[in-house]
């Protein structure tokens, strides 16, 4: 009855735990009632420890030389697991500790996995990542749908991996906004903007709901396309639905505005309060207002042959070519130039690329 009373005692104080100072106290109490040994203690300690970013603290109390590994269990290591995968720097340890889950012969459960595969997608491991595709079929964890979605999202983070997105995606029996919203922001990371929009369109044919999620992945989409006008209708479908327009989902608005050359980019900025304002959203602002001043040169450019009669030289088509390709509008210095007299186009065409190669390198 007392080390029932003592374990609650022990839960609850990990449950009020605030700061590593006060966990470094419960720590000490653990060991004093004996429960160091305690998987439901070890557990919330490990999950709280990760809450205060403490997680190399907590593993190496758990798994210290003289814990007894026989009180480990398939919970423990999917909160270790969990913690590490949600990391910056060590997503490798993740894998450590599942590696280390399977020699305790600990079984994993669907609950594992995701966190597995988000770690192999953090190191854009491909081949890592297949070889725990095999285990989860193994296992017979290919029917959750929460499984193959982090699935998806690991092959679709590797390097040559979207194919093999696909062919899961394709095969799953059942499907939800999640997992046509992972594959379509695959398509949107390898620059295949238009399988995105593709599939957007088939989930609307074959009546998913898309998410809040699924919006900023299609205007992502129409932002690298250009398609002003879906993302308008992108728009207006996030108005008729009522989405709550959170960070996000006003940072793609503003971004796919901005890169389709409208104003109303600016609006949105305008109408958003201060404090969810983020470095998206001024980065997307500010390329409005780059864009919107060269292209008022070059309605100056215009008036001058349309309205003065000014023939232009060499010099004033240099310009307007190096204003465009600086603001990341190659499309538009292109056709520019398929404008130009015959002769100025081969110096030009040099200016272009060493104008593009400057773009690339600044990013």
């Amino acid at each position: 009855m007392y080390k029932r009373a003592a374990e609650q005692n022990c839960l609850s104080l990990l449950q009020l735990c605030n700061s590593f100072s006060k966990l470094t106290q419960i720590q000490a109490n653990i060991l004093k009632l004996g429960h160091q040994n305690n998987p439901f203690i070890l557990t919330k300690f490990t999950s709280i420890s990760s809450d205060l970013s403490a997680i190399h603290y907590a593993c190496s109390f758990i798994f210290s030389p003289e814990s007894e590994p026989h009180y480990y269990d398939t919970f423990l290591f999917n909160t270790v697991i969990e913690a590490y995968a949600g990391t910056t720097h060590f997503k490798r340890t993740a894998i450590r500790f599942y590696n280390e889950m399977l020699s305790h012969r600990i079984e994993p459960n669907n609950y594992t996995y995701p966190f597995v595969f988000k770690a192999c997608a953090g190191i854009r491991d491909l081949s890592l990542g297949k070889t725990v595709h095999g285990s989860v079929s193994k296992l017979g964890f290919c029917g959750d749908t929460h499984v193959v979605n982090a699935m998806i999202h690991m092959y679709c983070s590797c390097e040559n991996g979207i194919e093999f997105g696909e062919k899961v995606f394709d095969e799953m029996c059942e499907t939800n906004s999640v997992s046509w919203s992972t594959m379509m922001g695959g398509y949107v990371r390898w620059q295949m903007s238009s399988e995105a929009v593709k599939l957007f369109r088939k989930m609307q044919i074959v009546g998913v709901r898309p998410d809040e999620v699924t919006m900023v992945m299609v205007l992502s989409a129409c932002a690298d396309l250009g398609a002003l006008e879906l993302g308008r209708w992108v728009e207006s479908y996030i108005e008729k639905e009522k989405f709550e327009m959170r960070v996000e989902l006003c940072n793609a608005l503003i971004d796919m505005f901005a890169k389709c050359g409208v104003d109303k980019a600016l609006r949105l900025f305008r109408n958003m309060s201060e404090s969810k304002r983020t470095i998206v959203s001024w980065t997307s602002v500010i390329l409005v207002w780059h864009c919107t001043a060269v292209l008022q040169r070059k309605k100056v450019f215009d008036s001058m042959v349309n309205d003065y009669g000014i023939a232009p030289r060499i010099e004033h088509y240099g310009c307007i070519v190096d204003l465009l390709s600086r603001a990341g509008l190659v499309n538009e210095a292109v056709n520019f130039i398929d404008t130009m007299p015959v002769a100025q186009i081969r110096y030009l065409n040099i200016n272009i690329r060493l104008s593009c190669s400057r773009s690339v390198e600044s990013w």
